[in-house]
């Protein structure tokens, strides 16, 4: 899964980009469907939470380790 993050966003900003090396297939999700799905699976939602803050958890301790602030 990626860009749920940009879905729980204000801005809807990703924060990251992706590149495949080979074909693929992707579904996308407005943010209209996904809290639709939340709201009748809260299970799904707190799935989300999880997810959400678990990466931007690492994208902190990965900053802070990096010498000089550089990723």
């Amino acid at each position: 899964m990626i860009g749920e993050i940009g879905l729980f966003s204000p801005d809807k900003k990703r924060t990251q980009t992706l590149i495949c090396d080979i074909d693929c297939e992707l579904y996308t999700m407005t943010d209209d469907m996904m809290f639709r799905l939340c709201y009748q699976d809260p299970g799904l939602g707190f799935y989300f939470m999880k997810l959400v803050v678990g990466r931007l958890q690492r994208d902190i301790e990965r900053e802070q380790a990096a010498p000089n602030g550089c990723p």
